[in-house]
């Protein structure tokens, strides 16, 4: 793959960061030979192959039109950075789900000119209702004090929705479809990308964007395997517990389904009395109810839904499990005493999906210059709903320290971004995981289902704050846009990656400067100095 000229865009001459000589195309690379002091501002260039030129500013190659891998996509675009994003499928259907975001991730949205599109796409939603099969109101978490403590409500969308929105900002141009990936070869110098076609495209970084059974990951696990440097850990299979059947209604009326006349999200679930199952439904803004309805497998269950035989899922096994649940009790508002099966009727049968909700958070997330972003590098359950919120805001990360990198950066560079990118978002992860898990566990038939939803009947209001709490603290923003203050009473945790990644850069700036200051480096006509 060859890399348009266009795709290297110049950057002000008025910022100081580093000098790169100007010229109408891209240099070759050239052993290195001595030169005067005032060329040894230019870093020393990386390797080249006949395909791979150098060039200051990283090109990027974003495996996987997912949600990260789009707001990774619209950030590069905006920063001028070049990026192409390779796509399996050739029309993306994403899952008919629901995405809740709240204020995690409304500051970010606000400094990319997204928050407005994404928040009237979405419903507020104020609470979590919880009833058994008797309709009978059981517990109630209430999400009405989040605008006051952290500034920003919860809300609801549709998944699809929310990805057309994303894929509205990035240049169809810059996605190419129906690209599979074979192989990632991570060197130290570039990274080569093996298509299915037998093409090879070169770059200098690859992220993984693409799921939950990422090829990119294959790659470098299969890398570090061989040089012996993989995490135990990591070797083990992914775990699942959980099996959900997923799907979204048509626009409905306040007639077929009563609470659509509320003007908040409902967001209900419903336990099976004596039954492995619990479903979940959101009111969507589009008049739709997305729903879910989540099998806790016993040993039994768990090797049929082995996520290796999803081969033969095909809609007999879709029908199936519509069949087996089809008499679980819904809450529809009035005196409309509905059931699983109304909401089957009233939904696109092809497009309702059964998915296997494996549950992993891997140990390493980087080799060279290959990294995992969202569900390569994590899955959790969607108990808690906080999948897409934890890609997005790996997204944020990750891209703040991209960045944050040099011109012509070499494999240290990278390695320090990744690591760091790595370390600040595990931890917050796994407190994600661990909400999860909670959830599922409580939502669970099993006896200690039943002991932790009398717990949490009790407790609900102080567990529901502090849960609120821990969520609200990570509020993630981009360092080189313009900063959001709190808008809340209560104060968002430290970010890393929003404070070291500009005095990094402010550093090599000002060392820069004082090399010029010292005529240690001389200036020359033909000097652009770009940051």
């Amino acid at each position: 793959m060859s890399w348009p000229a266009d795709l290297f865009p110049s950057r002000s001459a008025s910022d100081i960061f580093y000098a790169l000589r100007v010229v109408e195309k891209e240099i070759p690379y050239v052993p290195p030979v001595p030169q005067p002091k005032t060329e040894q501002i230019v870093r020393k260039r990386a390797p080249v192959t006949e395909e791979y030129v150098a060039t200051p500013l990283p090109k990027i190659i974003i495996v996987g039109a997912s949600i990260g891998g789009l707001l990774l996509a619209i950030i590069l675009e905006q920063q001028g950075i070049p990026y192409r994003i390779f796509e399996r499928a050739k029309v993306c259907e994403p899952i008919e789900s629901a995405v809740f975001f709240n204020a995690q991730t409304a500051k970010v949205f606000t400094q990319l000119g997204l928050n407005n599109e994404i928040v009237a796409a979405g419903l507020k939603t104020n609470c979590l209702q919880i009833y058994n099969e008797d309709r009978v109101l059981t517990h109630f978490f209430d999400y009405s004090l989040a605008p006051q403590m952290y500034g920003s409500a919860g809300f609801v969308l549709p998944k699809p929705v929310l990805y057309n929105i994303l894929l509205s900002h990035v240049p169809s141009a810059k996605i190419i479809r129906g690209t599979k990936i074979l192989s990632v070869s991570s060197g130290d110098s570039f990274v080569t990308v093996l298509q299915d076609n037998g093409d090879t495209a070169v770059c200098d970084i690859v992220v993984g964007a693409d799921g939950t059974y990422s090829a990119v990951r294959q790659s470098i696990f299969d890398q570090m395997r061989k040089h012996d440097v993989m995490d135990p850990k990591d070797k083990e299979p992914m775990k699942y517990s959980t099996v959900c059947l997923i799907g979204q209604t048509r626009p409905l009326s306040d007639v077929e389904f009563p609470i659509m006349a509320k003007d908040d999200c409902q967001f209900i679930r419903v336990l099976g009395r004596n039954k492995p199952y619990s479903l979940t439904y959101f009111t969507t803004k589009q008049r739709t109810i997305t729903w879910s309805i989540t099998e806790y497998l016993d040993n039994n269950s768990h090797d049929e839904n082995n996520p290796f035989r999803t081969s033969d899922w095909g809609q007999a096994t879709v029908d199936l499990m519509c069949e087996k649940v089809k008499d679980i009790p819904i809450v529809a508002g009035g005196y409309h005493h509905a059931t699983v099966g109304y909401l089957v009727e009233l939904t696109d049968r092809t497009k309702i999906k059964k998915v296997v909700m494996e549950e992993k958070v891997f140990s390493k997330w980087y080799y060279n210059r290959t990294v995992l972003l969202g569900n390569a590098c994590h899955r959790l359950s969607p108990s808690a709903g906080s999948g897409a919120t934890n890609s997005v805001l790996d997204a944020v990360s990750l891209a703040n320290w991209i960045v944050s990198l040099p011109a012509f950066s070499l494999l240290e560079d990278i390695s320090y971004a990744f690591q760091s990118y790595q370390e600040e978002r595990v931890p917050w992860v796994k407190d994600s995981m661990k909400s999860s898990n909670f959830f599922k566990k409580m939502l669970a038939g099993n006896f200690k289902g039943k002991v932790l939803r009398t717990v949490s009947k009790y407790g609900a209001k102080p567990m529901m704050r502090k849960m609120m709490a821990r969520m609200g603290q990570n509020q993630p923003q981009l360092w080189f846009m313009d900063t959001i203050p709190d808008r809340g009473i209560m104060k968002t945790a430290y970010q890393n990656s929003l404070h070291e990644p500009p005095s990094r850069v402010e550093a090599r700036r000002k060392k820069v400067l004082e090399e010029i200051a010292n005529g240690s480096v001389g200036t020359v006509s033909a000097v652009a100095v770009i940051v």
